[in-house]
């Protein structure tokens, strides 16, 4: 069984990635150069000369570098429709397979995002992928255009950003104050934004991909993508179907919902991150284990008992308003949903979340216990959401325990007078999807999307506030049909407590391409990765063999929710 280390600071980080809402602030050789056919999105193939990719420790950032990695940089067109006009530079890291006759070929993986560091990601791929994977398949993840290593997006704006007191509004003051940031943050990009803001979509990192496997001399593709890697993964999948050796997906987004909605002209009303459901999937979330803490009991579980109760006496007081909590400063409604969402997020960490929130509890309705440093750690998170946001809230941040300083999304400069910042998950999600056009359309948005996931319907659908009316160019999205006949089945991995991808969105992928095979993980946390070895023992098969998991195959975690 593997197990995943975590720290207070790894549930803050998990919390501040979850929920963010304001934009990303930041942020051996192939085979000889020549033409390739790159399909675009419903219209005429286009050419593109192939780059040649040079491996080599030196292009890694400063720093160690993870045994068995390299990096490299290649350079693509940054229009498809103008093949050999101008490029962009694309940053890759590789984590060599074991030197033997058993090699494969290349395994692609995506983490998530928009906004995550796919080379970061396989950087600690020694520590996540199943045995046979990192020994038979060289495993690359490229930073998508617009993020991290790639050629950044840049935006930049006069004045002090009205930054957002609180991680996303409730009272009317709070939603003039979150327009007015998403206004000021879109006004930055269209008039101080870069070229490939007007690239970014998944469809253009999915033809990034196509032109890179064939740089690296694969036939076909094989690939494994979470939370938002599994919209680039249908992407792909649906432009390019005769291209896929094996395809797999894992926490898995529905992608008619994140790009145009499933009813007709949904998308004029609700905003993509309000259409996908991830409300409901936090809400299950936290209800499923609230009832298993009370299973639990109190040696297991702090709120045992009284778990659903405790929740709901403490969001109702604070309903009325903030209050100031001994030991805890001033609490908002607010900084309680967005710390139980990033606790979610990780299995390891609901334990933890509900430690706190008996603490909080007792201090706000009862006697006064003794600290256990709860406060601080809630302070913490407060701070860090509104002093150094991070990419956008599909990122897959429990995916991976490590600090490999590579290039990651940063803060350019922020002074008094002017803000210079890297928006990767708007630049991505704004281009793929469509959503209002008018800001005016978020309240009632969040209103409607609260009903259908209480406390999680307004956290989710502010995190795509800067997408009305949104400055960069979308004509080259793709935006369906997704179905396809691809030449290989696709492996979806639905979690059915997942607080950030709906176990829905996993169904729907599986409906959408006909010989897909659903497997499916009965158990906490977003995506099922590196969670079971039921589901490692499927993935790795699927991937090495390309045979396909029994039909409705359901696996469990390898612990207890609640350990002894």
């Amino acid at each position: 069984m593997r197990t995943r280390t975590r720290s207070v600071l790894a549930v803050l980080a998990a919390a501040t990635l979850a929920v963010t809402l304001a934009p990303a602030v930041p942020a051996g050789a192939g085979p000889a150069a020549g033409p390739a056919a790159v399909p675009g999105s419903g219209a005429a193939e286009v050419r593109a000369p192939v780059p040649v990719v040079d491996w080599g420790v030196e292009h890694c950032p400063r720093g160690e570098v993870p045994r068995r990695v390299d990096c490299a940089r290649v350079r693509v067109p940054l229009d498809y429709d103008d093949p050999t006009g101008t490029k962009i530079r694309l940053f890759l890291a590789r984590h060599r397979a074991k030197p033997s006759a058993d090699r494969i070929g290349t395994l692609f993986a995506n983490p998530g995002g928009p906004g995550g560091s796919a080379a970061e990601f396989v950087a600690y791929a020694s520590r996540l992928f199943p045995q046979e994977v990192k020994d038979r398949f060289d495993i690359v993840g490229i930073d998508p255009r617009g993020i991290a290593g790639s050629t950044p997006a840049r935006c930049a704006a006069e004045g002090r950003p009205p930054f957002p007191r609180v991680p996303y509004p409730l009272t009317r003051a709070q939603v003039d104050r979150q327009i007015a940031y998403d206004s000021y943050l879109r006004d930055a990009c269209a008039d101080e934004g870069n070229a490939v803001l007007d690239h970014m979509s998944t469809a253009d990192t999915a033809r990034d991909m196509d032109l890179v496997r064939q740089a690296l001399g694969e036939d076909q593709l094989s690939y494994y993508g979470i939370s938002y890697g599994s919209y680039l993964g249908a992407t792909y999948a649906a432009m390019f179907p005769d291209n896929i050796r094996a395809l797999a997906v894992d926490g898995v987004l529905d992608p008619i919902a994140w790009s145009t909605g499933r009813k007709a002209d949904q998308w004029r009303r609700d905003p993509f991150s309000a259409r996908l459901r991830s409300q409901t999937g936090a809400f299950e979330s936290l209800r499923d284990a609230l009832a298993q803490c009370d299973v639990a009991g109190k040696q297991r579980c702090a709120l045992a008992g009284h778990a659903a109760r405790t929740w709901h006496r403490v969001m109702r007081r604070l309903e009325d308003g903030p209050e100031r909590v001994e030991g805890f400063g001033r609490v908002h409604y607010q900084d309680i949903v967005s710390f139980a969402l990033g606790t979610l997020y990780d299995r390891q960490s609901i334990p933890f979340f509900f430690e706190f929130l008996d603490e909080l509890a007792e201090a706000m309705l009862g006697d006064n216990r003794e600290s256990h440093g709860y406060g601080a750690a809630l302070a913490d998170l407060r701070r860090s959401i509104r002093t150094q946001p991070l990419p956008g809230p599909y990122r897959g941040a429990n995916a991976w325990d490590g600090s490999w300083s590579g290039p990651a999304d940063e803060v350019v400069s922020r002074t008094q007078r002017r803000l210079v910042f890297s928006p990767g998950f708007e630049g991505v999600a704004c281009s793929d999807s469509l959503n209002p056009r008018s800001e005016t359309r978020w309240p009632g948005a969040a209103r409607r999307a609260e009903r259908s996931g209480r406390y999680f319907g307004r956290i989710w659908t502010w995190a795509s506030g800067p997408c009305a009316s949104w400055p960069g160019d979308d004509s080259d999205a793709f935006r369906g049909p997704f179905a396809a006949d691809t030449s290989a089945p696709l492996l979806v991995i639905g979690n059915t407590h997942d607080p950030a991808t709906a176990y829905s969105g996993a169904v729907a992928v599986t409906d959408i391409f006909p010989q897909s095979r659903l497997l499916t993980l009965n158990d906490f946390g977003h995506a099922a990765f590196a969670a079971s070895d039921c589901i490692d023992k499927r993935v790795e098969r699927y991937l090495v063999h390309v045979r396909l998991p029994a039909p409705g195959v359901v696996c469990r975690a390898d612990g207890r929710l609640f350990p002894r």
